[in-house]
Parts: structure tokens; C-alpha cells; sequence
């Protein structure tokens, strides 16, 4: 690795780049990280080798989109603490909006000003449910691959992405990509390195076309 932090790595590609010629295809070696690829390509980096793609597939590492992350969070329960707080917090706010069409029906009627809106309607305030969600996406810190020996894929029917047109993908799911890893099945780790594979040569494919 290059530096002690990615950040170090990055400024040292940036800084050897800046020492090489510009007529010269220019190739980085031992850099695989989607991350660090689309940081090579910014910098004028041309080619690209590494093993990671293959490593963390011997491991259960199937490379996904940033996407996963959120879909993820969002198949996540509400804790029945927060919903409890939400149906309290809705009472709260039809109360709150019953009186005020009151108080401005009054004020109508007897030709007074209109009252102002109470905090409680302010649309600024968010309801404990939205903070709650926001907390959770703050919290989201998207990977780039997903880890298929993990308990939470162990019955899910679908295939690491949907999107993908890899031979793992359009014939096997993540349950049995699971089981294989469990099982101790070398087919696991090939399976998986194909998805991976694939998923590096459509993104190298899309960053050159766009």
C-alpha cells in the first residue's frame, strides 16, 4: 500500500502522476479499490491490476454499487420505540392543527388578524420518525462490496445485483452463494470472483465511455 491512510495514497498517486509524462500510457500497480480507481482515472491514471477483486471473493466479498447500502438501510425494521413516538407525535400535530383552524375560523368571523402558525405545525420540525431516518442515513457508510457469509443473506432469494448480466448472477442467489461459503465450498469463492471480475471490467467499460 502507498501511506498509512487513504488519503496519503491518494496524494501520492496525485504527486507521482504529476512526475510522468503525458504521451506515455501511464499504468498503477496494486490499486483496486472502486474508490481509488475512479481517484486513479481523475488523475490521469490509464490501466489498473490488483487482487482484490479475487481476494475478497475467496472471502465472501461481493463487489456491489454504493446503491446497496441505502436499499439496504431501508429494508432495516423502524424500533417499535420510534413508531410509538411517531403515533404520538401525529396526535399531537392533529390536536395542534384542529385548534389552530379554530382559532382562524375565530379570528375570521370577528374580522381579528389571523394567528400565527403554532411551532408544533412548523413543516421545519421533523417528526421523530424523520429523525430517526435521518440519523440512519447519517449513519450509512457505503462499502463497496457486500460480505455473503454474513447470517443477513442466508435466505435472501436474489442474486447479488439485479443489474448484473455475470453467469452468478443470472443463475445463482445469495442464500446460495451463503451456503456455499458455509459449506466450505471452493465453488463459493469462484462464483464470486466471476460477479467480481465482471463488475470491474462493466465499470472500467463505463469510465471509458463516459
Amino acid at each position: 500500500s502507498l501511506g498509512a491512510t487513504k488519503q496519503d495514497m491518494h496524494k501520492i498517486v496525485q504527486y507521482s502522476r504529476n512526475l510522468l509524462r503525458n504521451d506515455r500510457p501511464i499504468h498503477l500497480l496494486g490499486i483496486g479499490g472502486v474508490r481509488d480507481i475512479f481517484h486513479g482515472v481523475r488523475c490521469g491514471i490509464d490501466t489498473f491490476d490488483c487482487v482484490h477483486p479475487t481476494r475478497i471473493a475467496r472471502h465472501g466479498g461481493a463487489l456491489v454499487k454504493a446503491s446497496y447500502w441505502y436499499e439496504t438501510q431501508n429494508e432495516t425494521p423502524i424500533p417499535s420505540n420510534v413508531l410509538v413516538k411517531e403515533e404520538k407525535h401525529q396526535l399531537k400535530i392533529l390536536e395542534s392543527r384542529r385548534s389552530y383552524d379554530k382559532a382562524c375560523e375565530f379570528a375570521t368571523a370577528n374580522g381579528l388578524p389571523q394567528p400565527s402558525l403554532p411551532t408544533r405545525l412548523n413543516p421545519k420540525n421533523l417528526s421523530p420518525l424523520q429523525i430517526y431516518k435521518n440519523k440512519k442515513q447519517e449513519e450509512v457508510s457505503p462499502r463497496e462490496h457486500m460480505v455473503l457469509t454474513k447470517s443477513n443473506v442466508f435466505d435472501d432469494p436474489r442474486p447479488i445485483d439485479s443489474t448484473c448480466n455475470c453467469y452468478t448472477c443470472k443463475n445463482f442467489s445469495r442464500s446460495y452463494l451463503h451456503h456455499l461459503f458455509k459449506a466450505k465450498e471452493q465453488l463459493g469463492g469462484t462464483l464470486v470472483t466471476v460477479h467480481n471480475v465482471h463488475f470491474m471490467n462493466r465499470l472500467m467499460r463505463d469510465i471509458r465511455e463516459g
